[in-house]
């Protein structure tokens, strides 16, 4: 009942990772070590490993436009089994010689 009152896909304030399953190894303040240009091993000493490399083209989406060819991620949905909330998205992108390009975080409500 509280479930449906406080609305589908809404972000928890007193627990917002309440839905975000991270990996084994990852920690917030490692995230934020990561630097553009390191390659994926120096990543993944930082981080462990990730979820999932996924190989997908696309470009960045900030001011200056980088094409990114490969995506580590190192959380995703699904951590909370009797509700679905909000959850945040870590990932790393590389360029085509797996250098990393940009690292990002989002909260997403699907």
């Amino acid at each position: 009942m509280v479930y449906f009152s406080i609305g589908l896909e809404s972000y928890n304030y007193i627990y917002p990772h309440i839905d975000t399953e991270f990996t084994a190894e990852f920690k917030k303040e490692n995230f934020d070590k990561i630097q553009v240009g390191m390659t994926r091993s120096e990543v993944e000493m930082i981080l462990g490993k990730s979820f999932g490399f996924d190989s997908l083209n696309g470009y960045t989406d900030d001011f200056i436009k980088k094409e990114f060819k490969y995506l580590d991620y190192y959380s995703h949905d699904g951590k909370f089994e009797f509700a679905d909330f909000a959850w945040e998205f870590y990932g790393i992108y590389y360029d085509k010689d797996t250098l990393v390009i940009k690292k990002q975080t989002r909260w997403y409500y699907d």
